[in-house]
């Protein structure tokens, strides 16, 4: 019986097909003998034994000619022809004279491990038997049958039967047949999703597989524990690994108590490193402010949607808090100036138009190539002039209020884009805008019912919060709230003031400044820093660096952009409009970000209706400017042409984040002076002690909450590697403390 599709199952037969083989060569003679080479490329004898196997043996695959597809399967760039000749040789000459003995192991080893239905190759090829199945990040999950290891894979956003570049660097022996570590890691992944509640021991996992591969599963274990695509999050009380264990524990100082300062810390903590974040607030969270000051109702001030819901890691925190997410229906009618639905018809052309217009100015991007600090505004806005006219020239119903309300429509989806963007197209780079795409969260957005601040407040958990005690001499976790960090020392052991006294540094190589509620500076020595806090306090030097940052890191911070983008929220008697998500129409451009779109937020604060609007870029400033009553009466003049009997809310908040010391902003975009890359500066480390986190530092997700959870998982990693943390003997003090 030819191999299944689950990983395990492969990994014992490939266990006994070696076993075999080794002992069939050594036979005859030959114990040391190399594996073969096909198109520059080491074969994976497994692979090619069980492909031509499923494919009804060599002689049905030389006289149907399907050695195209075993090639591929095998990852070798060939032509049928020299495919089909290469390969039939290989076969002939290396397995064949064992085809009986090879059979017999592996399906004895097949018969002794469980097994599903679906047989291997089909289940990596697609339907018509041609090509390998390469799953891209892009598929949907409910579009295809995936078995439990391959969406274990997808879910933790990785590819099924790919390996990754940064597994591939990791791996570099495996690179050529990935096979193995693939089977090894999708593997592991299931084990974890299978209860994400509690943490997975690598010992486990040993114990399930092979002998042959337990060191390369250990080292696969270890690899996923640094990249925090397994035992991340929020695991139980007795999470974090004790210190008592270590003569001299590491020191990591963290700076911001936000998503990303968190998760690593968690993280770091796990794995027996003392933590201490320093917070400049009097709260936790940075943007995510979940407001319980009106009769302990939810109110989402910051962050409040999770983006693609089924492979965002923090769909995971709300299971391991138990805490209910409710999904946004994606459906958003609009309502035009006079208070009216805009037709179905006329709202579907203009998102045609509009989608076509932002089409077609990715198309012309080659054209202007050689021009540098292009925005996106300066083309899409030409562009759509033009679909305009080109509707107007061919649309038979031509009257004036169409073409009024089509360019209304035209508007709330530049505004919309703007507040993805968090900025005025004009300062959007007109080439990177969209670089993210490729890497979309799947699933549909939700809410967290009760609010997100419990996500900060889970992954606090275990952490001693403190205004004082600095010294923290029992070595507990701690966040020090009301604790700003000034400045940085991060040259080495003999650091350099500012006013040129060198000063020693003591069994340190970072010290970092903190000033207390209280206006007292104090010196904190680490053997790292992350910096976790907002792009805008980068970019205004808010914190001082000594040795200033390098060139490259400094033009970084100072290319990318930082926008704004605020909420008027407003607390209602009852419930009167209609939607989840609705938009308003403005008359004017100049007005089209303000008060644009709404969001029913009653689910998450439970019973009392909540509707939440936006004001999104260029026209952050000005209402910033304005006193509280006036945004709102702004907002209520807008509700009021929808719902002409709208009553006076009980309640009313209105956000700054542009004017907060600590934010200065909403989230990061690429400008028309930055690009994708730009980000994977922001996260360059400086040597393996100042270390930068944040959704400013992920290009894969920013803008987003996950963007900022995951770069902080990932620098945890990089502190661990260059801490060089043992991470299986941190495992087994766990299991002792259990």
């Amino acid at each position: 019986m030819p191999c299944c599709d689950d990983p395990l199952t492969r990994l014992y037969g490939r266990s006994a097909f070696e076993d075999t083989l080794e002992k069939l060569w050594k036979q005859h003679g030959a114990p040391g003998k190399k594996r073969p080479r096909c198109g520059n490329r080491e074969l994976d004898l497994y692979v090619f034994f069980e492909s031509v196997r499923s494919f009804g043996g060599i002689v049905q695959v030389h006289e149907k000619r399907l050695m195209q597809p075993i090639a591929e399967l095998l990852r070798l760039s060939l032509t049928a022809t020299s495919s089909g000749y290469s390969l039939r040789l290989i076969y002939l000459k290396w397995l064949q004279p064992y085809e009986k003995q090879l059979e017999e192991a592996v399906d004895q080893s097949y018969d002794n491990s469980s097994r599903s239905e679906t047989l291997w190759p089909q289940c990596v090829l697609s339907l018509d038997g041609k090509a390998p199945r390469k799953r891209s990040h892009g598929s949907h999950l409910a579009q295809e049958n995936l078995t439990e290891a391959q969406k274990a894979a997808v879910l933790s956003r990785l590819c099924v039967n790919e390996m990754e570049p940064e597994e591939q660097e990791e791996f570099p022996l495996l690179v050529e047949t990935p096979d193995l570590f693939l089977d090894i890691r999708n593997h592991i992944l299931r084990l974890w999703y299978r209860d994400v509640s509690r943490r997975l021991n690598c010992s486990d996992v040993v114990s399930t597989v092979p002998k042959r591969y337990h060191e390369l599963t250990k080292n696969i274990f270890i690899y996923l524990v640094r990249q925090g695509l397994i035992n991340f999050g929020c695991l139980g009380e007795k999470q974090f690994s004790s210190l008592s264990w270590q003569q001299k524990p590491r020191h990591v100082v963290i700076v911001g108590a936000g998503i990303a300062g968190l998760a690593a810390a968690r993280q770091l903590c796990s794995v027996g490193i003392r933590v201490s974040i320093f917070e400049a607030r009097d709260r936790l969270g940075g943007r995510i402010y979940t407001n319980t000051s009106y009769n302990n109702i939810p109110v989402e001030l910051g962050a409040m949607l999770i983006t693609g819901v089924e492979q965002n890691p923090l769909n995971i925190l709300c299971k391991q808090l138990n805490l209910v997410v409710e999904l946004v229906p994606e459906e958003c009618p609009l309502y035009d100036v006079d208070g009216c639905l805009v037709p179905k018809e006329l709202d579907m052309l203009a998102e045609g138009i509009f989608n076509d217009a932002l089409e077609e100015t990715a198309k012309m991007r080659s054209r202007y190539k050689d021009q540098k600090h292009v925005s996106l505004g300066s083309v899409l806005n030409k562009v759509l002039e033009d679909k305009m006219m080109q509707w107007k020239e061919n649309s038979t119903v031509n009257n004036c209020s169409n073409i009024s309300a089509l360019r209304r429509l035209i508007q709330w989806h530049i505004a919309n884009l703007e507040y993805a963007c968090a900025s005025d197209l004009e300062n959007v780079s007109l080439f990177d805008w969209d670089q993210d795409d490729p890497w979309a969260l799947e699933g549909g957005n939700a809410i967290i019912k009760g609010g997100f601040s419990q996500l900060v407040q889970g992954l606090a958990k275990g952490f001693k919060k403190t205004w004082h005690d600095l010294e923290n001499r029992n070595q507990d976790p701690c966040i020090f709230l009301c604790h700003e960090v000034k400045a940085i020392h991060w040259s080495g052991k003999d650091s350099t003031r500012d006013e040129g006294k060198p000063v020693k540094r003591k069994d340190s190589i970072v010290v970092v400044e903190v000033q207390s509620s209280d206006s007292t500076v104090k010196e904190v020595p680490c053997d790292c820093v992350l910096i976790t806090v907002p792009l805008r306090v980068l970019q205004e030097e808010s914190i001082c660096f000594y040795p200033p940052l390098p060139k490259w890191k400094k033009e970084a911070i100072q290319c990318l952009g930082f926008g704004g983008l605020n909420k008027v929220c407003l607390v209602f008697e009852h419930v009167f409009w209609k939607h989840s998500v609705f938009g308003a129409l403005s008359d004017s451009p100049n007005q089209r970000g303000e008060f644009y779109i709404f969001w029913d937020m009653t689910k998450c604060s439970g019973q009392s209706p909540v509707l939440v609007t936006m004001i999104c870029e260029p026209f952050v400033g000005r209402n910033e400017l304005a006193k509280d009553d006036v945004c709102v009466q702004r907002a209520m003049n807008v509700l009021e042409r929808i719902f002409p009997n709208v009553p006076e809310p009980k309640e009313c908040f209105v956000t700054r984040w542009s004017s907060d010391k600590y934010t200065g902003g909403a989230y990061s975009f690429v400008s028309k002076n930055s690009t994708g890359k730009t980000y994977d500066i922001m996260a360059e480390s400086l040597g393996d002690v100042v270390y930068f986190a944040g959704e400013a530092t992920s290009r894969r997700y920013p803008t987003t909450c996950a963007g900022a959870f995951l770069s902080g998982l990932r620098e945890a990693g990089k502190i661990m590697r260059n801490l060089k943390v043992d991470i299986l003997q941190a495992e087994s003090k766990h299991k002792r403390r259990k």
